[in-house]
């Protein structure tokens, strides 16, 4: 993987794989611009990684800001709680509480992330504005749990993925009309996608919401998924045959095919 940024402050990938004669691009963006980006070898709890680090220029609270921000290692040894997909993020882990300090990185700025409550449970934070101070407190878990072990709050962002025209090989059906009626993603530890024709048609898989059956697995989703997730996409033709992807919430999310 070669890292780059572009001088309009989008940050790029190229994706090398001779055995699967794969080179591909992909860009992030973010809220603010990405200005230096390294890679130094460290040992964390997956072994030997190349981390990424980058420089990027935000505003906040009305100030012209640059943060040094590192990548995280897509690894969930315990599942969702694990995860860590907010930008400029700060992780709590800790006794139970419900009021949380040391955000004033963040301040005024519209965050998410992911909370856990002392039974386990993992529920989204809804979006709100950083108090300046950079303390802030959740509303109280349902049910019999009193506070909150693991709380990871930061700036959200939306990944998406749009699929190439489809065509069949011999004989060609490309530029026919053609309709996809459902979509099965082959998912590695995942929760929250979802997926529709097009971005402005999506809906939320089922088999990645917790608490549903999954329909390939015939389990209940009570964790982040690796198997089978399928849905029924809105049937018009269309001459390409395209879907979409998207991650609207802060679970981590890894199609295979």
């Amino acid at each position: 993987m070669i890292w780059a940024v572009r001088n309009d402050g989008i940050l790029l990938c190229l994706t090398f794989l001779r055995e699967q004669e794969l080179v591909a691009w992909t860009h992030s963006d973010t809220a603010g611009s990405y200005k230096s980006i390294a890679s130094v070898t460290e040992t964390s709890a997956v072994g030997n990684v190349d981390a990424v680090y980058t420089v990027v220029q935000r505003t906040i609270n009305g100030n012209i800001v640059q943060y040094i921000e590192r990548m995280v290692e897509l690894y969930f040894p315990v599942g969702a709680t694990d995860a860590w997909q907010v930008d400029a993020g700060l992780q709590y882990n800790g006794a139970s509480v419900l009021t949380f300090s040391g955000a004033q990185h963040l301040a005024a700025a519209t965050v998410t992330g992911l909370a856990t409550d002392n039974l386990g449970n993992v529920t989204v934070i809804p979006t709100f504005a950083m108090p300046t101070s950079g303390t802030f407190t959740l509303a109280a878990p349902t049910g019999s749990a009193t506070g909150y072990t693991r709380v990871t709050v930061g700036l959200a962002f939306t990944p998406q993925l749009q699929t190439l025209a489809v065509d069949l090989g011999e004989p060609t059906v490309q530029s026919k009309r053609k309709k996809v009626s459902a979509v099965t993603a082959r998912v590695k530890q995942s929760l929250g996608l979802s997926c529709g024709r097009t971005f402005s048609t999506l809906q939320a898989m089922k088999d990645l919401v917790i608490g549903n059956v999954g329909t390939m697995s015939n389990a209940i989703v009570t964790d982040l998924v690796t198997s089978d997730a399928r849905i029924i996409v809105d049937p018009q033709y269309d001459v390409f045959g395209q879907y979409c992807f998207q991650q609207s919430n802060p679970y981590p999310a890894t199609i295979l095919g």
